[in-house]
């Protein structure tokens, strides 16, 4: 879960009868922010996430893990993407734009995913 401001449950059911994800956990009665947890083979860990806001234009961003908010809690399984696929990678993946339908953070931390598959 992001730390980010969360919009109301108006607001969210609205987003959701549209067909927009508001929670990475598919749980449809709560908007979260998501993004992906990258570590790389010298034990460095990153938080790749999509920019700081909910419906900006925002690059998707590279941080320090060292630095994720105590809000952010995972979900889903790790996977070891063998050496393939680089941070800068993962940032490409995330894309540069941000959108609600197709380019928002959910999107964004899907499309990382599949760089490991």
């Amino acid at each position: 879960m992001g730390k980010y401001p969360q919009p109301g449950k108006t607001a969210i059911r609205a987003a959701n009868a549209l067909g927009i994800t508001t929670s990475y956990s598919d749980s449809p009665d709560q908007a979260t922010h998501s993004g992906l947890l990258v570590t790389t083979s010298d034990g460095s860990r990153y938080l790749v996430h999509k920019g700081d806001g909910f419906g900006k234009s925002s690059n998707t961003v590279v941080v320090d893990a060292k630095h994720m908010s105590k809000d952010w809690i995972p979900v889903g399984s790790s996977q070891d993407v063998g050496g393939r696929a680089s941070v800068s990678d993962y940032v490409k993946a995330g894309g540069k734009d941000y959108h609600l339908w197709g380019a928002n953070c959910h999107d964004a931390t899907q499309n990382m995913q599949n760089l490991g598959k």
